[in-house]
């Protein structure tokens, strides 16, 4: 019989680590709780495993958070047998260890992200109560080539092969964590060959827009955001009139020619609008599509949308199937699209607060905050400084960062600054070299974004 693992060329220290998490599951008898990411990754991961653990029948409870921290671990009451955190974990692992430790139970860590200066993961054997399954201990990319999802499918289908058929969340998680750009590389590639091998899936080159009319997709788009056509309904129509382009028709029934030509029209536009030469390039990343659940882009941000608006269930009941939760999540991307949209357009209008080596937006809402900053750098600001967006409530400021692929080969990791510029002021913080987050108390900002320009430019701010 075919190894689907094998077949996909993970690597064998990885498969060892999903066979062992394999192990773990299926020889636990109580309640298996599971605790994963509110954005689409988490969810994405989150659906994976509960919807494994529910084919072999197994109890659990299952939910998506914001943030896990130190004391949300202390808080933790046991009555469950084993704890599943994913797309989070590895930045507090010691914690989580001597929490699981205290309670008795075991736990495994599903996490893409940066530990904390550690070079090694943990392993049951080692005595601390967890299975650490962090690819970055395994030399692959973490923030291109992996995700919670691929960690969660790939651990679904060395637990059984009838789980084979969520590899599509797997890429959509990936696509929710904008790992499909330029392209899908490593573990998602890997992942993305099998099943279209499987012919479970296509994949093009294409347009990345969403939406169900041509009309729509120009309309709405924020990633690529485009001046003077997302969110201006007069131009996109006066555009497609010229182009000979039925607003009413989908991105389907274009034609090769008249596909190519409003690709080609939308590259000179990005690029006589300032956006730099990489992003527009984008206008050519691969598509992925497959016959039961259609374009697997616009079903990554729909279950991302749900997280973004704290409706993590509907995202949930997607990836289990329901078509009426699959229409909710298309409302909801589409309210939340036009939310971000007045966002992004208000941003554009303020212009960022610049720093030395930074600039600064502030956001009202601290779950847009990633999604302005990463639309800010690379569709309206610089793209040689990195992006920050903030956003302050209840005595604490949130804080979200953005670059881009070519500072991060300058030297540039936003994972490193943003953890450790957090120390010392009470605040967390961390994430991937080229997108981090962090939590600091809202009356020592100003410290931590002197902090972190200052951080910056160590980095890269001297270097030509």
């Amino acid at each position: 019989m075919d190894d689907p693992l094998s077949s996909m060329a993970i690597i064998e220290s990885l498969v060892s680590r999903f066979r062992e998490a394999a192990t773990l599951v299926e020889s636990t008898e109580g309640l298996i709780r599971v605790i994963s990411h509110y954005d689409g990754d988490g969810i994405c991961s989150g659906g994976i495993l509960s919807k494994m653990l529910f084919r072999g029948q197994k109890r659990f409870h299952a939910s998506n958070v914001s943030v896990l921290t130190k004391e949300d671990v202390a808080a933790l009451d046991g009555g469950f047998s084993l704890l599943i955190v994913s797309d989070m974990g590895s930045s507090i692992a010691p914690d989580i260890s001597a929490r699981a430790m205290k309670l008795g139970t075991r736990c495994i860590i599903l996490d893409h992200h940066q530990p904390d200066g550690r070079g090694t993961p943990y392993s049951i054997s080692d005595g601390r109560g967890i299975l650490e399954i962090n690819p970055r201990f395994h030399s692959v990319n973490s923030s291109s080539g992996c995700c919670a999802s691929t960690l969660a499918f790939l651990m679904a289908v060395a637990i059984d092969q009838k789980n084979l058929d969520l590899g599509v969340f797997a890429l959509a998680g990936a696509i929710a964590d904008r790992q499909n750009v330029p392209e899908f590389l490593e573990l998602n590639s890997n992942i993305r060959t099998y099943l279209q091998n499987r012919g479970d899936l296509r994949s093009l080159k294409g347009l990345p827009l969403q939406g169900r009319t041509v009309g729509e997709s120009l309309e709405m788009a924020n990633d690529p955001f485009m001046t003077d056509l997302s969110g201006n309904p007069e131009n996109v129509s006066r555009l497609l009139g010229t182009l000979g382009i039925d607003p009413r028709s989908t991105l389907g029934d274009l034609s090769k020619d008249k596909l190519k030509l409003l690709q080609s029209y939308l590259y000179v536009h990005m690029l006589r609008s300032g956006v730099d030469p990489g992003a527009v390039h984008e206008l050519f990343r691969e598509t992925v599509l497959t016959e039961k659940w259609g374009d697997v882009q616009s079903l990554a941000f729909e279950i991302d949308a749900c997280g973004r608006v704290g409706d993590t269930g509907t995202g949930t009941e997607v990836i289990w199937g329901s078509a009426e939760a699959r229409e909710r999540a298309y409302s909801i991307r589409r309210d939340y699209r036009m939310k971000v949209q007045q966002a992004i357009l208000s941003v554009k209008r303020a212009g960022p607060r610049k720093m030395e080596h930074i600039d600064v937006i502030e956001v009202a809402e601290d779950k847009m905050a990633g999604v302005l900053a990463g639309i800010a750098h690379n569709y309206l600001f610089s793209h040689s400084r990195p992006v920050l967006s903030v956003s302050i409530s209840g005595g604490e400021a949130k804080i979200s960062s953005r670059g881009n692929r070519g500072l991060c080969k300058k030297g540039l990791n936003l994972g490193k600054i943003m953890n450790e510029s957090s120390k010392g002021i009470g605040g967390t913080g961390g994430g991937h070299d080229v997108a981090a987050g962090a939590t600091v108390p809202a009356d020592r900002i100003e410290e931590y974004l002197s902090a972190v320009d200052k951080a910056v430019g160590e980095q890269i701010g001297r270097k030509k």
